[in-house]
């Protein structure tokens, strides 16, 4: 009897350790887009970029505090709030309008946001990688050109 329980409580341990070590979903951090109010067309967020300002998480969530031209320069790295280092891991991405106080005015529905892209381009001249996250904000759901260059 003794040894049938043994048997049983290590096979239990051994599908804890595998659901914990390869199977539970491993979350990253949440993000806000907070977005000009009416702002229609390419988003681009550009990261390690010297000088410029880090990140910043409120409420346990990245902000990305989109400027009028629909750009973002950032110090902080592409894989900033994520799971692993190479992982970002399950998370929430909410978008909003916010008026020139920064309050938010109006959530945007995902079905206005498409050409999600993740870049990496290596500049020649400067030696160093260029990493950005971009995309296209539609005046209306699912309705997007037919092609858009973000890289800009």
């Amino acid at each position: 009897m003794k040894k049938v329980i043994i048997i049983v409580s290590a096979i239990i341990l051994v599908f804890v350790a595998i659901y914990f070590f390869f199977i539970r979903e491993v979350r990253g951090t949440d993000e806000v887009f907070l977005i000009p109010e009416g702002f229609t067309g390419c988003v681009g967020i550009y990261y390690d970029q010297k000088g410029a300002k880090s990140l910043i998480k409120k409420e346990k969530k990245i902000v990305y505090e989109i400027s009028e031209n629909g750009k973002l320069m950032t110090s902080s790295p592409q894989n900033f709030g994520w799971a692993k280092e190479n992982e970002s891991g399950g998370y929430d991405v909410t978008f909003y309008y916010v008026n020139n106080k920064g309050e938010k005015t109006q959530k945007i529905s995902h079905e206005k946001i498409g050409y999600e892209y993740t870049n990496e381009y290596y500049s020649d001249s400067t030696g160093e990688t260029l990493r950005s996250y971009t995309f296209y904000i539609s005046e209306k759901k699912n309705k997007f050109p037919d092609s858009v260059e973000c890289n800009n």
